[in-house]
């Protein structure tokens, strides 16, 4: 009995954080439609040792056996959701910082007549938002932090060549 309550509260805390990556408004990865899927399967074989458990007469050893299985397999699960849950919300971050210094670099303006031309990055950042949608986040991250760099390049380019024509200018 103690093992199937183990495993119980096993499945329980990968539940809620099935619940959590299913609610992020994030896409999910196939990693965690994987865990949706396995921790279906957990579900149900707890569902049945717990039925076994009510049992007058049963092979003790045996569900004892197989709830301590479903407990290390809902552990792996919970691990692999609470993982991605993570490499998610990087993603997120990346994005985010990504978009703030494309922006930063499509507005810029500098004196002596240096721009930058177009928006730098954009193109990455385009593609890691597509990504992050098809719940690729490794790909994802990738592409933003490419953004990042573009647009953070941009800009030290610029205020190199402004203060190239400074120095030229005195």
């Amino acid at each position: 009995e103690r093992s199937v309550k183990a495993a119980a509260s096993q499945l329980a805390a990968a539940e809620r954080l099935a619940q959590q990556a299913s609610g992020d408004n994030v896409a999910d990865s196939a990693e965690i439609t994987r865990a949706y899927g396995n921790l279906r399967s957990l579900l149900a074989a707890l569902a049945s040792a717990k039925k076994a458990l009510s049992a007058n007469h049963g092979d003790w050893n045996a569900l004892d056996a197989e709830a301590d299985k479903i407990a290390a397999q809902g552990a792996q699960v919970a691990a692999a959701l609470k993982g991605e849950i993570a490499e998610a919300q990087s993603v997120v971050d990346s994005i985010s910082s990504a978009s703030a210094m494309v922006r930063k670099a499509g507005s810029w303006s500098g004196s002596y007549g240096v721009v930058i031309n177009g928006t730098p990055g954009s193109d990455s950042l385009s593609q890691a938002r597509s990504l992050l949608e098809a719940g690729r986040y490794e790909e994802a991250k990738r592409a933003a932090e490419n953004a990042f760099r573009k647009a953070s390049n941009a800009i030290a380019e610029a205020e190199a060549e402004e203060s190239r024509q400074r120095r030229a200018e005195e």
